[in-house]
This record gives structure tokens, C-alpha cells and sequence, in this order.
């Protein structure tokens, strides 16, 4: 290699190496610490709105215990359970009631009605739908095809109707009350609002009339629902001011959608009554989880979400997939190791509510009761940073998770170390242009000398010679 060459690439190296090693640095330690930062705000972010979320939450569950509390202390309350008590031990007295063929009817209904939506609402379900009605007594039997079969109403309407003008006092009580507990459960966006004797156990009110209206909760085919323990515990109970709340299940009357209960004792001074039960309001809870469906405004971006968690490792709360992309929601869980029929159910009923398993890290802690911070897998398989902790429910064991994608929660930073990426090439492309330029400089003002003395000396050898 001649001189020349030699002395323009070490000139060049020379020129080019701390520059592109001080470009590797920078780049490096400016990834290192906007990562860092990101990690943190996140973390802070997602603490912050798991707290504000989880005060929430809990506010509103002791909303409706001390609704239900106070609302079965109301005169009102009080005098309607009374009389539809006794409207309804005394209605096959009152009124004339073909028994035989109502319950041809009513069979009619619960065959053909009831069991067409429920199949829609439930792939490949097996249910027993003569249990639900055979071994009905005669009260139950006349009562549902009034209010359910004979109902004018269409299905899912059925709470419209008011009267039947059929003279019976238990008429007179439902013209009476029935319109001012409708609107309370219309205003506070119950499911369902329901009177039980609790001598019987039977059903003797219910505002939407399903197929639990007039049953027992004692002896009937829904004594170990979710409403048949709700109705057992607040029974036990022997003073006023106290409910107890039910976890979300599925609940037959309700299509197997998941229903919660919370119940109390109605009591006329030292009397007991009867028993008030609330089927809980899903669009109210799932309201807060979902942020009013405001993510982004709520700092959570376009991945993050809050939800609930029960001590099955389910949720209890909508995803946001679910609500903002369906079709892909179900598609991600179609290659998931999930059952088909548990995915056909979730896409079928359109809810995560008891049915999404989310068996995490961050979960399992939870329900254990801790609080903490950390990266793990999702639900969907996808990393996520994430905020969990316990919620403080009487009678329920929840957790709330508060998460947000991990690639979104680091892409500014990502995105800021392929520009410096982009920035140190550059760079190095410049240096090592302008080294090679100085150093072909250098090098020429360098060797011109030198070559020029050995010009000289081989001179003088040829001319020695």
C-alpha cells in the first residue's frame, strides 16, 4: 500500500472514530433515559387512574348498599310488600283462573318464547326447560301467564304492563306501586327490582316479569342462583341496616347473562316483612371501567384500559377491545387457546362480564390482595404495563386493573432512538466524508515533501552512478 493511501486512512480513522463512538453514546443514554421517563410517567399515570377508578368503583357499590338499605325502609316499600304479599296468597281466590289451561299456555311460552332467545344467546346450550315450569304450584302458574303469557307486551317489555283490571287486590296494589318503583329502577338504571316473602320465599313482585316472577327462592328451580343466595342471606339477617351482596353469574331468567344481587330485610318496626332485592345495574359499573368510554381523554391512549376482576380470574367489567372493535376482539381470541364455544358465547352475548378469563401476573396478585406495578402478558397475549390492585367490596373479592400497552407507553422513546439512529448514520457519514477530504489534504501536503526529496535522492544516485 503506498504512503500516500496509508496516511489518508489513518487520518481518517482518526478523524471518524471518537465521533462515531460519542454518536453511539449519546444515542444510547438518550434511549436509555427518555425509556426510563416514559416507564415512569406511565407508571404514575396508570397508579393514578387505578386510585381515581377504584374510589369510584367502591363509591358506587356503597351507593347502591345504601340504597337498598334506605329504600326498603320506605313507607312506601313497606305498605307495597304488605300488600302484594297478601294480594298474592289471596289472587286464586279472588279471581277465576283456568289453571289447566294456562298452564298449556304458559308451557307454550316457556318452549317457544323464552327458549328461542335463550338458544340465540347461547350456543350449544342444554338447558331444561320443562323443570322450569312443571312442578309450578298454581299461584305461580296463574300469576306468570297474567303478567308474562297473557301480557300484551312484547318480550323484554313486559314491565309496561300496569293493570289487569281483573279486580283482584293484588291488582290494586300493582296499579298502585308498580309505575313509582319502576321509575326508581328506570332512574338508577336497575335491572330488576324484586319483592320475596320471607316466610315462602316466593317472588310475590318483580318489575320486568321474568320467568323468576312468582317463583320461590325458597323451593323454586332458582333457589341456588345468585338471587337464591342474595334472598338466603339478607333472610338471616335480623335487624335493619344491613345487605348483602352477590357476585356476577350467570343468570337463567336473564338469558344466562351475568347478574348481581344485592338484597336486605324489610322490616315495619320489630316486623319482619319481606325481603328487597336489586339485580345490579352493568351499564353503570361498566360506565365507570370504561372511562365514559372517553379513553384518550382519560390519558389512557388508544390501547389502555381499566377493568374489573372477580376471584375466579374473570372479568367483571367490559373490555375496551370488545366495545371499540368487536369482529377484532373475536378474532384475537379465536387464535387464543381459548374454547370455540366460550369465544362463540363472549361474540354471541356481546360481554366480557364473567366470561374473559385473565389469568395474569397482575391479577393473580391482586386477588391475592396486593397492589403493585409490573410488565406481564395481557388477556390478548400482548405485554402491557399495568396497575393493580384489591377492591374494597363487602362481600365480593374483586380487583381493579388499570393497563396500557407496552408499545405505546415506550413508542415516543422508540421512536426517538430511530432518529438518533437516523441522526448518528448521518453523522458518521458526514465525519467520514470531511476526515477522507482532510485527510487527502493532509496526506498530499504531507507526502508532497517527502516525495519530493526521494526524487532528489535517486537524482543524485543516478547521478553518482
Amino acid at each position: 500500500m503506498k504512503i500516500k493511501t496509508k496516511m489518508l486512512a489513518g487520518a481518517t480513522l482518526l478523524a471518524a472514530i471518537p465521533v462515531i463512538i460519542s454518536s453511539i453514546i449519546i444515542s444510547s443514554i438518550a434511549y436509555e433515559r427518555s425509556h426510563q421517563a416514559l416507564g415512569d410517567s406511565a407508571q404514575d399515570k396508570l397508579i393514578a387512574i387505578r386510585e381515581a377508578t377504584r374510589s369510584r368503583i367502591e363509591d358506587k357499590f356503597d351507593l347502591y348498599r345504601h340504597q337498598v338499605i334506605t329504600y326498603s325502609s320506605n313507607r312506601m316499600i313497606i305498605n307495597a310488600m304488605r300488600e302484594f304479599t297478601n294480594g298474592y296468597n289471596n289472587y286464586l281466590s279472588e279471581t277465576e283462573q283456568n289453571i289447566s289451561s294456562e298452564k298449556n299456555a304458559l308451557r307454550r311460552y316457556y318452549e317457544n318464547d323464552f327458549l328461542s332467545e335463550f338458544n340465540k344467546r347461547n350456543p350449544d346450550s342444554n338447558i331444561n326447560i320443562q323443570s322450569l315450569y312443571q312442578s309450578q304450584p298454581a299461584i305461580a302458574t296463574a300469576m306468570q301467564y297474567q303478567f308474562i303469557k297473557a301480557n300484551p307486551h312484547p318480550l323484554g317489555e313486559k314491565h309496561n304492563l300496569t293493570h289487569l283490571n281483573d279486580g283482584s287486590s293484588y291488582d290494586s296494589a300493582h296499579q298502585l306501586y308498580h309505575p313509582v318503583i319502576r321509575e326508581f329502577l328506570e332512574t338508577f338504571e336497575y335491572y330488576d327490582i324484586f319483592l320475596v316473602d320471607h316466610r315462602s320465599g316466593d317472588i310475590v313482585y318483580s318489575v320486568f316479569k321474568e320467568l323468576d316472577f312468582a317463583t320461590s327462592l325458597k323451593s323454586g328451580p332458582y333457589k341456588n342462583s345468585g338471587i337464591g343466595k342474595a334472598f338466603a342471606k339478607a333472610n338471616q339477617l335480623q335487624q335493619h341496616g344491613t345487605a348483602f351482596l352477590t357476585d356476577f353469574s350467570p343468570y337463567q331468567p336473564s338469558y344466562n347473562d351475568p347478574a348481581a344481587f344485592i338484597a336486605t330485610p324489610i322490616f315495619d318496626g320489630d316486623e319482619k316483612l319481606g325481603i328487597l332485592i336489586f339485580q345490579m345495574p352493568i351499564s353503570q359499573i361498566n360506565y365507570i371501567m370504561m372511562q365514559e368510554n372517553a379513553w384518550q381523554t382519560h390519558g389512557l391512549g388508544n390501547s389502555g384500559e381499566t377493568y374489573l376482576v372477580g376471584e375466579d380470574l374473570k372479568m367483571r367489567s367490559m373490555s375496551r377491545f370488545l366495545v371499540e372493535d368487536p369482529e377484532a376482539y373475536i378474532e384475537v381470541l379465536s387464535k387464543s387457546d381459548l374454547p370455540k364455544k366460550l369465544v362463540d358465547t363472549i361474540a354471541v352475548k356481546g360481554t366480557s362480564i364473567g366470561l374473559q378469563p385473565i389469568n395474569t401476573t397482575g391479577t393473580q396478585a391482586a386477588i391475592k390482595g396486593q397492589k403493585g406495578f409490573d410488565v406481564f402478558n395481557d388477556y390478548r397475549g400482548v405485554p402491557v404495563l399495568s396497575a393493580y390492585g384489591p377492591l374494597d367490596i363487602d362481600d365480593v373479592n374483586w380487583a381493579i386493573m388499570s393497563e396500557i400497552d407496552e408499545a405505546e407507553a415506550f413508542q415516543p422513546a422508540t421512536e426517538l432512538n430511530s432518529t438518533m439512529r437516523r441522526v448518528t448514520g448521518l453523522v458518521i457519514i458526514i465525519v467520514a466524508g470531511l476526515a477522507i477530504t482532510i485527510g487527502f489534504t493532509f496526506s498530499r501536503l504531507m507526502v508532497k515533501p517527502i516525495i519530493a526529496l526521494s526524487n532528489t535522492l535517486k537524482q543524485a544516485e543516478q547521478n553518482t552512478d
